[in-house]
């Protein structure tokens, strides 16, 4: 971890010392005390969260690579249908009512953060399964990989229902959305097939459609 505070707030990065050390782990953190004290959510159980690469200027995310496995557990409906609805995750077969807690024994996701990508979670193997669900309740996916990129900003729409982004009239989601990156503009040339920009690797997980 190299960070540093400047006049305009902190930046810094989080990512392994070189090739043959781990990358950043946080072990057995407690979902209730992440999001259910948070926001008007709940999920409970323990999970494991690895951060691969973090960057942050002015106080503010520009990239964050990572993933998280976790689980057994609950899950509000809430949460399930703001996933499908705000974060464009694949819904899966069960309906619940507006007040169900939902039981599930898996958690586990690759994601990315950034302002070009925007918010993108895929199942954990997303690169040899494609269509592994990020949650799921044995063999019941409850919720899949995100089917389109979303921005940002609907991350702090997810957890925080009913308030504004551009002027936040929550602690919550004012706390949230202050972390986020800023909105990005995808360069021209990323549009046509012979540019430089658009042949370069990609290793962002892709939404499924």
């Amino acid at each position: 971890i190299h960070a540093k505070r400047t006049m305009d707030g902190w930046q810094g990065e989080i990512r392994p010392a070189g090739s043959n050390y781990p990358p950043c782990e946080l072990l057995d953190v407690e979902l209730d005390r992440l999001v259910t004290e948070q926001f008007p959510h709940t999920l409970s159980g323990m999970a494991n969260v690895t951060i691969h690469r973090a960057d942050f200027r002015k106080g503010r995310i520009e990239n964050l690579h990572g993933s998280v496995v976790g689980g057994p557990g609950k899950v509000s409906s809430s949460l399930v249908r703001a996933a499908v609805e705000h974060l464009h995750l694949q819904p899966g077969p069960r309906s619940f009512a507006p007040r169900d807690f939902v039981s599930y024994d898996r958690l586990a996701f690759a994601f990315v953060l950034n302002p070009k990508d925007g918010l993108v979670l895929a199942g954990i193997d997303w690169q040899s399964v494609p269509d592994q669900p990020i949650l799921s309740d044995g063999e019941t996916p409850l919720l899949g990989r995100t089917r389109q990129a979303c921005l940002p900003q609907e991350l702090v729409h997810a957890m925080v229902p009913n308030v504004s982004v551009h002027v936040p009239a929550t602690p919550q989601a004012d706390r949230l959305a202050r972390y986020l990156p800023t909105l990005d503009v995808v360069p021209a040339a990323k549009e046509h097939g012979h540019s430089r920009i658009a042949a370069e690797p990609n290793e962002t997980p892709q939404p499924r459609h």
